[in-house]
Formats: C-alpha cells, sequence, structure tokens
C-alpha cells in the first residue's frame, strides 16, 4: 500500500495523463500541481519563471558559452539583446529566424560570429533540430 505521500503525487501525475489527453489548454496548470505534490512545497519556486534581465544574463556569460531562451508564447528578447549590444557598443547582432532552409544561413552566421565576435541569435529554433 501506498503511504499519504505518494499517493498525493501519483494522483497528481494520473491528472496531468488525463488532463493532456483531453485538454491541452489546462496541462500547465496540472503540471504545477504535479510539481508542487511532489516536493510537498506550497513555494513556487520551481514553478514560477524566472524574472531576470538581459543584463544580468550577460554579467553571467562568457564569449564561448551559447546562451539559451526558453520563452513562453509572445515573448520576444530580439529588441532587448539589440539594445544592449548598442549599451555596450556591440555590433549589431546577427538574427535569424529558423524553419525550413535556414539551417546554411544558420551555420553561415555562426561562422561570422566566431570571425568577428558578433553575436547570433536564432529565433525559433526548435524549428529546425537538426
Amino acid at each position: 500500500m501506498l503511504d499519504q505521500e505518494n499517493d498525493d503525487e501519483l494522483k497528481a501525475f494520473y491528472l496531468v495523463v488525463f488532463i493532456r489527453c483531453f485538454r491541452m489548454d489546462r496541462n500547465n496548470v496540472c503540471c504545477k500541481q504535479l510539481v508542487h505534490a511532489c516536493l510537498n512545497k506550497k513555494s513556487n519556486f520551481y514553478t514560477d519563471p524566472l524574472k531576470i534581465s538581459i543584463e544580468d544574463t550577460y554579467k553571467e556569460t562568457d564569449p564561448y558559452t551559447p546562451v539559451l531562451f526558453l520563452l513562453s508564447k509572445g515573448a520576444d528578447p530580439t529588441a532587448q539583446v539589440e539594445g544592449l549590444c548598442a549599451m555596450y557598443k556591440k555590433p549589431t547582432p546577427i538574427i535569424i529566424s529558423m524553419g525550413e532552409g535556414q539551417e546554411v544561413k544558420a551555420e553561415d552566421a555562426i561562422g561570422i560570429g566566431k570571425m568577428d565576435g558578433r553575436w547570433v541569435m536564432l529565433n525559433n529554433s526548435h524549428l529546425s533540430l537538426d
């Protein structure tokens, strides 16, 4: 027999599976509930989005490590990245929106970025998994 704690976790997991089958629009809410049930916390530390500025991210990076932004619908950090380039007097970044046939352009842009230190921003990279 499962103890009460594991039983709550299992119920939350089954709810996520059920909701995902029938109501995709409610999936995020159920996933948050699952995280809370598994961690036994009322805190939203693991489920709330991070509120960090582009400038803070820049200060924590180095030239050899790519930065990956996972965005929600409607979010676009392009203007903020361009503003950051202007603030630090860097060249305008090369921005490519990924999709069909953009892989070659992206590879060329990354090569240019390596040569002259320009930033390369690949938007919608989920459309080009190769």
